[in-house]
């Protein structure tokens, strides 16, 4: 693989900003005119899914005193495009499709983001490597990286960026990707010499000796180290449009933020994966990744 090109939410979203661009903003509007439309993700069937959101939409719209409403979608392009066109105006988003939505319409304000239980609220896309391997990620040209397949925008573009950068997936000596179908099964590659990097995660806090990615699989590996990081990627977002009523920003806000102590069973039922609860979130801790993707969309000629 000698480039790499990426496609989906961006290829789509793109096609929503003259949409986008004609929604009125409307940021001091009667807050009672307002009710949510939370757009979310997920890969189980629409129905399914709704019903097990169903607490959290109970309870959201109990202390907003509005109509609440969840359009579930199946993949961060159909996200995005929701938030842009005004078809949605709320959203629980990973900071990457975030990302995207604020360099294709500058149109969200992140309110809240999910904290692990033990504190953190960012991680890292990383690259890593045994002892015997590449020291850093110049020295990858040539090399086999393994890679989880992503579905959209996401981690994998993150280290892409960088891996373009550093010229390591440019012809004549590119790096080899190998796209496999979790980070477990990236792993099992590098342990067995199949590969002589990894693409992986740590809390954004970890050091560099590989603490954090994936520990039952980094200890039957000798010696592994991190040889790139990334920038601190927020966990998931929720995050409204900048055109919603002042107060009702502050409702939510409010709300998000005291959710796992009041009601933890709607907690859950919108964040299964960072059991800590909501903490307040500032716009400026996705600017770096905004700065990424407008550099992806740049390189790949959109």
């Amino acid at each position: 693989m000698g480039t790499f090109r990426i496609s989906g939410p961006i290829c789509a979203a793109a096609a929503v900003l003259a949409v986008a661009a004609g929604v009125a903003a409307a940021g001091n509007a009667n807050p009672e005119d307002w009710s949510p439309r939370l757009a979310v993700v997920s890969g189980e069937p629409p129905s399914q899914a709704a019903a097990r959101m169903e607490p959290f939409r109970a309870a959201l719209g109990e202390a907003l005193r509005a109509e609440a409403e969840i359009l579930v979608l199946k993949d961060a392009a159909s996200q995005v495009e929701a938030i842009a066109s005004g078809r949605a105006n709320y959203a629980a988003i990973s900071a990457t499709a975030f990302a995207l939505a604020q360099e294709l319409c500058a149109c969200l304000e992140a309110l809240a983001v999910a904290r692990a239980s033990g504190g953190e609220t960012a991680f890292r896309e990383v690259l890593v490597a045994r002892g015997d391997g590449p020291a850093d990620i110049a020295s990858l040209k040539g090399k086999r990286i393994a890679a989880a397949r992503a579905g959209g925008f996401g981690g994998l573009d993150v280290a892409m960026a960088a891996l373009t950068e550093a010229g390591v997936v440019e012809a004549p000596d590119a790096a080899t990707i190998l796209l496999v179908p979790s980070s477990e099964a990236a792993f099992a590659r590098l342990a067995s010499g199949e590969a002589d990097a990894a693409v992986s995660w740590m809390p954004a806090s970890a050091g560099s000796a590989g603490e954090g990615t994936k520990p039952a699989l980094a200890g039957a590996i000798p010696g592994l180290r991190v040889i790139w990081r990334s920038v601190e990627i927020p966990h998931r977002l929720h995050a409204v449009r900048k055109d919603a009523p002042d107060a009702m920003k502050r409702r939510l806000r409010e709300f998000l933020t005291g959710l796992y102590s009041a009601v933890p069973g709607a907690y859950d039922a919108i964040e299964p994966d960072f059991g800590g609860g909501f903490v307040a979130a500032r716009q400026g801790q996705v600017e770096p990744l905004i700065g990424i993707v407008r550099a992806l969309r740049g390189a790949d000629g959109r």
